[in-house]
């Protein structure tokens, strides 16, 4: 299938899990952070623990003593109230090199996010998500296109049913998308390439 010549360049491909609730795009995602001090750049992060990076503190690296300051955050699994948030984290006027380590941010928090490299500059600041490539990895998933709430099968509004290894391309309107298991905890993963 061929998507990137109906709907721009492919940048970041997610995956999201545990999808018990109605989920979107990160906001972050919809609409990337624009430019601040210095470039815009990113970093994939894990072990997101129970105090949430907020836009405008800096991080520090506990190895690298490298730092930056936050522009936005997309958790894209877990949550920061359950110390398993993973995501992406946005950020600007970087000083020095980050490596594999663990981050602490000045809301007090320490020793809070682990990521594995250094920030990557951001090519397209600003810009807003033009489409989605949706995969289904296991099990099956439930979707609306409309921004209504979805809800599971037998719920109000069960919308559409992907199975395992299903796909589908969402070609305008991503943020309108919305996503669920489709029964209970039936472990759905979504594999989702954002395009821009």
């Amino acid at each position: 299938m061929e998507v990137r010549a109906l709907i721009g360049q492919p940048l970041f491909t997610v995956r999201f899990t545990g999808i018990t609730a109605s989920t979107q795009i990160p906001a972050a995602l919809l609409t990337l952070p624009g430019p601040g001090q210095g470039p815009v750049r990113y970093v994939r992060f894990t072990g997101g623990g129970t105090n949430t990076p907020t836009p405008g503190e800096n991080i520090v690296g506990l190895t690298s003593a490298a730092t930056a300051r936050v522009l936005g955050v997309a958790i894209t699994s877990g949550t920061f109230a359950g110390g398993d948030a993973a995501g992406i984290l946005f950020v600007d006027n970087q000083s020095g090199t980050f490596q594999a380590e663990n981050l602490d941010h000045t809301n007090g928090a320490t020793d809070d996010l682990t990521i594995a490299a250094n920030t990557t500059v951001l090519d397209c600041p600003g810009f807003k998500c033009r489409g989605a490539l949706m995969v289904v990895e296991t099990a099956d998933l439930r979707w609306v296109e409309d921004g209504a709430t979805v809800t599971e099968t037998g719920g109000a509004n069960p919308g559409f049913i992907m199975g395992d290894g299903d796909s589908r391309e969402i070609a305008s309107g991503p943020e309108k998308l919305r996503f669920i298991n489709a029964v209970g905890s039936n472990g759905t993963v979504l594999v989702m390439t954002l395009y821009y």
